[in-house]
């Protein structure tokens, strides 16, 4: 079986218990302008420019002048695929142009992921498959997980849960830990920012509750849209109403995914915010925790740190 895959992220402390691996696959239905992975959410591959990395050598004019020009003493990539595209990004000698996206067959993919198996065991550790929306491609997901599986290695689906339920099926019995994406708490924001029903996302965490499952709520939090008392108390109350949810995660805003979206020729909104400081996410953690007896913990770029304080 094969799926589309951008890259596979090793060390990973952020998704999931331990150190991990994390696969991401491409492809995503709901359309989150704060997006951290942007070259994850077109089902197909897409190529990425670097401007500050072109060297101007040319290449990628020879290669493909219908999508590349010289302007002034820059050269251009014009956002468009082809395949003479792909092989310039393949010669690119600075990695100013790149690919984002190929397929990889399961098995193959699954023995890459494996490769850190030691350091797995000796931290608690294990795979995640992340993306974009693994639900998307939820069949090759699961035949990646079997093989994992059954090497004995933990594994973790990083999910926006707004897929049916019939997508989470095939993963149930090879996933440990579904890590939940919770966008939104308010229902008609959710469906604006998101472009899916915030419903959907509920009736899935009830059915995964229901089968079993277990889960981590993880809510970005995005100054000027997230830091309401009101969602953060949502957050909260939604994780303590849930049986599935073990403990909720706050991920605070850092503008490094601004360089993905320039590359891919598209605008930000979100790219003179400045990351929350350590004391305003504990404050953030505060609220949520006041609304629920599970842990509440947060992360950073380099630090983890529960919210120290109960209901």
């Amino acid at each position: 079986m094969q799926g589309m895959v951008t890259e596979i992220q090793r060390f990973s402390i952020h998704d999931g218990p331990g150190i991990r691996t994390t696969a991401f696959l491409k492809g995503c239905p709901l359309s989150c302008p704060w997006c951290h992975n942007p070259e994850t959410l077109h089902p197909q591959p897409e190529l990425l420019f670097y401007p500050h990395l072109c060297i101007a050598c040319g290449r990628c004019i020879e290669l493909c002048p219908s999508h590349h020009r010289l302007d002034g003493e820059r050269f251009v990539h014009i956002h468009a695929e082809c395949s003479a595209c792909v092989t310039a990004a393949d010669e690119c000698p600075t990695g100013a142009l790149r690919l984002s996206g190929s397929l990889r067959d399961s098995d193959e993919l699954a023995d890459a992921l494996l490769r850190d198996r030691i350091f797995f065991e000796e931290t608690g550790g294990g795979v995640t498959i992340s993306g974009g929306e693994p639900l998307a491609q939820s069949a090759f997901a699961s035949s990646v997980l079997s093989r994992v599986k059954a090497k004995g290695v933990h594994t973790c689906v990083d999910t926006s849960f707004g897929l049916d339920y019939e997508s989470v099926r095939p993963l149930l019995e090879v996933t440990d830990l579904f890590l939940v994406d919770c966008k939104e708490t308010h229902p008609d924001l959710h469906a604006s920012l998101t472009g899916v029903s915030m419903d959907r996302v509920h009736a899935n965490l009830e059915q995964l509750s229901r089968d079993g499952g277990s889960a981590w709520l993880r809510c970005p939090i995005i100054p000027g849209v997230h830091d309401r008392t009101d969602h953060l108390e949502a957050v909260g109350a939604l994780a303590d109403a849930t049986p599935c949810v073990e403990q909720v995660w706050i991920l605070p805003y850092h503008p490094t995914a601004a360089h993905k979206w320039r590359a891919l020729g598209r605008p930000y909104r979100y790219e003179e915010l400045g990351t929350p400081g350590a004391e305003l996410i504990e404050s953030w953690a505060h609220v949520v925790q006041s609304k629920t007896e599970k842990p509440v913990r947060w992360s950073g770029a380099l630090t983890e740190q529960p919210a120290q304080s109960g209901r």
